[in-house]
């Protein structure tokens, strides 16, 4: 590989950067605790109202939903 090419991550491109990944995290595992459960129905339409937020469209993703996978 020449010195001016990128490495990428095994597997699919994220969508969310790092620090909205981690703080997504805190803040279910708050709620966790707080007694409000989440489920993972509940993390794809928190990504979702995130990503329509910041006036983001994510093709691969149907109506701008995260899928199952």
């Amino acid at each position: 590989m020449d010195a001016g090419e990128e490495h990428r991550a095994p597997g699919g491109q994220t969508v969310l950067s790092l620090e909205l990944e981690q703080s997504i995290v805190i803040h279910l595992s708050h709620l966790s605790n707080w007694g409000f459960p989440f489920d993972f129905l509940d993390l794809r339409m928190a990504v979702k109202r995130i990503l329509d937020r910041e006036g983001r469209n994510i093709p691969f993703f149907q109506d701008n939903c995260p899928g199952k996978e």
